[in-house]
């Protein structure tokens, strides 16, 4: 990891701050959105204007995605987002190897030079170059990296009154079929608008190292390779997202469905990074499956709803604290289930509805954390588990699987 240099975190605090695959996606999967490693010419930048659907209290059915103008936040916004060139160092960028380079967005979102981007774009990048709206190119220098929400913070040094920062926002207040712009430098043309709305909320995504992102945004809003750590904006000219990850329709361009950190995520990552340098992550060590109206009723599943065990990390936490897996096929609504195993309907008598409910409320803890798992067997009897919560590893462990073994 570079050098952390850890920063005041002081100047994110007036953030609003509220607690990308094997991950549930129907059939598809995610694609990164990192630039092709060749080294791409930029062009000028450009004042792309598009519209879409505004927010408010209560949803106007009168009102498509096209009534309200996003050019005024554009015309705001713009200069501070900013396109990222990330050369890579003997290991290569992300991890592959032979050095390339990659191209990305940021944004700005203090006036001492944090700009927040995707660990993705500059995962392994001997130099970084920041270039503004304006054509103006800077040095960037990796302060920290979080591949775990795939996010990462570069600073540079320009003087406060040249920078636009980014207000950011709180992705809990987004609702399905709210307006969004994202800006960024698809293809490497810096200053790109495009427009769409919430498609989707509370969508797990995978991460660079293997683990699984919760509460990540779901938009139809244009995104493509370049886009990656760029800005998702509100109405209000807000960021609530930062775009990371499209499906993977077997073709690398955008097919109407793509993924952004949500906000929330990234304030509680960014305030790590700027302390510390790195973030830290309390870990259960499972993987599991939500069980709702598909799994209710099928025989080896002892609960109504919460979350079933289907992965226990080779001497995890929750390997160690005895959690057991599921070990028979059992067919369900919609195919066949591997029962048999525990689930996991509350953690310190917060009740857990389904898989990621778990996880949010495992990320809430710190490493280290003694907690108590209310656990419902197969055949519906139920019981306390003590687990003391590890370190999440740098790269997802081997995972034991049910009914696999």
């Amino acid at each position: 990891m570079p050098d952390p240099s850890p920063r005041s975190p002081a100047r994110w605090g007036a953030i609003a701050a509220i607690a990308l695959s094997a991950v549930v996606l129907g059939a598809g999967g995610t694609m990164l959105l990192q630039g092709d490693d060749e080294d791409p010419a930029l062009p000028a930048a450009t004042t792309a204007v598009a519209s879409a659907a505004p927010a408010g209290d209560a949803p106007d059915l009168t009102v498509n995605a096209t009534a309200v103008d996003f050019s005024s936040v554009y015309d705001r916004r713009a200069a501070g987002v900013v396109s990222i060139l990330a050369r890579g160092d003997a290991s290569g960028i992300g991890g592959r190897g032979g050095g390339g380079v990659s191209q990305g967005s940021g944004v700005v979102i203090d006036d001492e030079g944090s700009i927040l981007t995707n660990e993705h774009v500059v995962s392994g990048a001997a130099t970084v170059r920041v270039t503004f709206s304006d054509g103006d190119s800077v040095a960037g220098r990796i302060i920290g990296t979080d591949p775990s929400t795939d996010l990462a913070v570069v600073d540079v040094d320009v003087p406060a009154a040249e920078l636009t920062v980014v207000p950011v926002g709180s992705s809990a207040d987004l609702r399905i079929g709210e307006a969004v712009m994202a800006v960024g430098a698809p293809f490497g043309y810096q200053g790109t608008a495009t427009t769409g709305v919430v498609s989707g909320l509370g969508r797990s995504i995978t991460s660079p190292n293997g683990f699984s992102v919760p509460d990540a945004l779901q938009t139809d809003a244009a995104i493509n390779r370049g886009n990656s750590g760029g800005a998702l904006l509100n109405a209000d000219g807000e960021l609530v997202g930062v775009p990371t990850q499209i499906a993977d329709s077997g073709v690398p361009a955008f097919v109407g469905v793509a993924f952004a950190v949500p906000s929330d995520t990234a304030t509680r990552v960014v305030e790590q990074i700027l302390a510390d340098g790195e973030v830290d992550y309390a870990w259960l060590g499972v993987s599991t499956a939500s069980v709702d109206e598909t799994l209710q009723g099928v025989d080896g599943i002892g609960a109504e709803q919460g979350a079933l065990i289907t992965g226990l990390a080779m001497d995890g936490p929750a390997e160690r604290a005895g959690l057991r897996l599921g070990d028979t096929v059992e067919e369900g609504l919609t195919g066949p289930v591997c029962a048999g195993g525990d689930v996991v309907t509350a953690l310190d008598g917060e009740p857990i509805a389904d898989g990621q409910a778990l996880q949010l409320a495992v990320a809430a803890r710190e490493p280290g954390a003694v907690v108590d798992l209310t656990v419902v067997g197969p055949d519906g009897a139920q019981r306390t588990v003590e687990v003391t919560l590890g370190e999440r590893p740098q790269v997802a462990p081997e995972t034991r699987l049910g009914c696999v073994d």
